[in-house]
């Protein structure tokens, strides 16, 4: 077992919707204090200009860094078939399979791998 962190303490600044993942595992081997930052709410200006993109045709891909992002824009709105999705993970694919849209899921869960997929895909 790793002993860097035994008898450290740990701030987790978190949203109130983050996964478990990262505090059960570093309670395991750490002190850890879990303080909810923040709520993620939806800023509707902002899904209303993703929707105006998307029916304006003006974008290829739309693609989805976190579950939060992909329930703030699918409780308003639905895609049409020729929008490609990407989600840049397992998490954020569960969330928009809940809304029963096709995508891809990035080969890694990084920004640079979303691209890298995106131009094997194109």
């Amino acid at each position: 077992m790793d002993t860097r962190f035994h008898d450290k303490t740990i701030c987790l600044p978190v949203s109130k919707k983050a996964r478990p993942l990262m505090f059960e595992t570093l309670k395991n081997i750490a002190i850890v204090d879990k303080i909810e930052l923040y709520e993620p709410q939806p800023h509707l200006d902002n899904v209303m200009c993703v929707h105006q993109m998307i029916r304006s045709r003006n974008i290829d891909w739309i693609l989805f860094l976190s579950p939060s992002s992909v329930h703030a824009y699918f409780q308003y709105f639905s895609l049409s078939e020729d929008i490609r999705v990407m989600a840049i993970g397992q998490v954020t694919s569960e969330a928009l399979q809940k809304y029963n849209v096709p995508h891809v899921i990035s080969e890694q869960e990084t920004l640079y791998a979303m691209y890298e997929t995106i131009k094997k895909l194109d």
